[in-house]
């Protein structure tokens, strides 16, 4: 074993407990990050795989495992395509018809099952010739389907998900108005990219039979994958409040205590959940009584007059509703004047005044406001009004 595979298989085992660790742990933010864990860990399990049992000659002592982790990888592009969807549309778990999505697998895996078949001793001449030849990887020890397609299929399904997955992320980033890096969607869709660009470069050169250690495009592929799995197991652990969307502790070792308060049987993360539908009364409240249209209106000030904190505000706003403070009034508002315009209002007032109606201080302000949420200005929304 050399360096390169030892250094590969320490980041991808932290990215396989990281993923383990996306999977257990409760967020209450991201409800769906088992659904990504899982994409992660099978995706870092086939990795490690590879350099664990067809690098070092594991593979040998234990050629019926050969294969075993190949019909898995197809299921990891539709569950990473799943945790965007249905964090985007606040949806949970997998439904009826997107079992659809796992034919590929199961087509592959049917493919297999001659190969399964297969007695010891011919799988470990399969696992010999792998083991001396890493290029025979994609060409041998396969069914009907030549192997070698698998692996760009794999890589095409993989690509195609995650375009579906970028359309969602446009749309979820311009809704939420979060900081990008503040972003968990965001984040685990730009690594996870960075993760799966690495691998394509990376088995590109390996079916063109290119040396690891002299060849540039193989060291490339395996760094940009390796540097993605890094970068996000860092994040993972370093922003756990922007992961889990819950507060943790720079010490994990404190009393308990600190991160349990109990009320009865119930658990610090019901407490913050019951504060939360709190906060959301006093919200609706407000907002029913049109506290948008207070053109001095802040995150500070809103907060200090329903007796709460900026955080707690600002997390209920985003937990409730996927958008920052400032897109949840100015979509308020715009609501607003839309009813106003709808009403008349422009036949007497100018677009100064009825921007300043509904609490906005700018015309400017008001009318990229406007654009954003309805698409058109406030002139052509009162003339497209009138020929209705």
């Amino acid at each position: 074993m050399n360096f390169q595979d030892l250094y590969s298989i320490i980041i991808l085992s932290i990215l396989i407990y990281n993923s383990l660790w996306l999977i257990f742990k409760k967020s209450e933010r991201y409800a769906n990050n088992p659904l990504l864990g899982i994409s992660l860990f099978i995706f870092g399990l086939f990795l490690i795989i590879y350099f664990l049992w067809y690098r070092t000659g594991i593979i040998l002592k234990y050629p019926h495992l050969m294969r075993a982790m190949s019909p898995l990888m197809y299921l990891s592009g539709p569950l990473f395509y799943f945790y965007i969807r249905n964090s985007v549309r606040k949806a949970r778990g997998v439904k009826k018809w997107d079992y659809l999505h796992f034919f590929p697998a199961i087509i592959h895996l049917l493919d297999l099952l001659p190969f399964y078949g297969m007695g010891y001793e011919e799988k470990q001449k399969i696992a010999q010739a792998i083991f001396e030849h890493n290029k025979l990887l994609f060409f041998i020890g396969g069914g009907i389907i030549p192997i070698s397609l698998h692996y760009v299929f794999r890589l095409i399904i993989y690509f195609v998900y995650y375009v579906l997955a970028f359309r969602l992320i446009k749309y979820y980033n311009k809704k939420s108005g979060l900081p990008l890096k503040k972003n968990w969607l965001f984040v685990s869709f730009l690594l996870t990219g960075c993760v799966l660009v690495g691998y394509t470069i990376f088995t590109y050169g390996q079916m063109l039979n290119l040396a690891f250690e002299k060849d540039y495009i193989l060291f490339a592929g395996a760094g940009i994958c390796l540097l993605g799995v890094l970068t996000l197991c860092v994040y993972v652990n370093f922003y756990m409040e922007t992961v889990f969307g819950i507060p943790f502790s720079s010490s994990q070792n404190t009393s308990k205590s600190s991160h349990l308060k109990f009320k009865g049987t119930q658990t610090n993360y019901e407490w913050e959940e019951e504060k939360v539908d709190k906060v959301l009364v006093a919200l609706q409240t407000e907002m029913k009584a049109e506290i948008y249209l207070d053109n001095g209106l802040s995150l500070q000030r809103f907060a200090k007059k329903l007796s709460v904190s900026e955080r707690l505000l600002s997390y209920t706003i985003n937990h409730t509703y996927g958008e920052g403070f400032v897109e949840f009034i100015n979509k308020q508002r715009i609501e607003f004047a839309k009813k106003k315009i709808e009403e008349g209002v422009l036949e007497n007032q100018t677009i100064e005044q009825l921007a300043n109606l509904c609490g906005f201080n700018s015309r400017i302000t008001f009318f990229k406001a406007f654009k954003k949420f309805t698409g058109t200005s406030p002139t052509q929304f009162h003339e497209q009004n009138d020929h209705v």
